[in-house]
């Protein structure tokens, strides 16, 4: 579930809500308080403990102003993020609504083919996180990987 900039999933382990991914120029990353791993306990004073993932985004799209979060650092150690910049260019078009394996709709980043992709993290082996160059949208949205691409 897609929540201002970031993912958010039950943890199979501990049953958790714990926050699965940053979107790279999203208000969570911008912010830099909330980071992968860390695992939500509150959301507006409202406990998480019997919630659903869906649940966060019904109570923070029914906020008024600020939304305040209580969390629980996860233990996930921090790598520094190298610079390095990766262009790709589209062999074809892209919509993530249409994407039946696409883990959040919300999050994916639709494209036409020829465009420029700056793809700001390929952590994960099947989506990266990439912005179309050249666009005045500074947030990343999710994009399948060469990976996926090539099945």
């Amino acid at each position: 579930m897609s929540l201002q900039g970031a993912t958010v999933k039950r943890d199979a382990e501990t049953g958790a809500i714990v926050v699965a991914r940053i979107m790279k120029g999203g208000a969570a990353d911008r912010s830099g308080l909330i980071h992968e791993g860390d695992e939500l306990k509150e959301v507006n004073g409202v406990l998480m403990e019997d919630k659903r993932p869906e649940d966060i985004i019904d109570i923070v799209a029914g906020s008024q102003g600020a939304v305040t979060f209580k969390v629980v650092p996860g233990l996930k150690e921090d790598t520094p993020a190298l610079e390095k910049k990766l262009f790709v260019r589209a062999l074809f078009d892209y919509d993530p609504l249409e994407d039946k394996a696409i883990p959040c709709k919300e999050a994916g980043l639709p494209f036409r083919r020829g465009d420029i992709l700056q793809v700001v993290s390929w952590e994960e082996p099947a989506w990266w996180q990439a912005r179309v160059h050249g666009d005045a949208n500074p947030r990343a949205g999710l994009v399948p990987s060469k990976l996926l691409q090539e099945r």
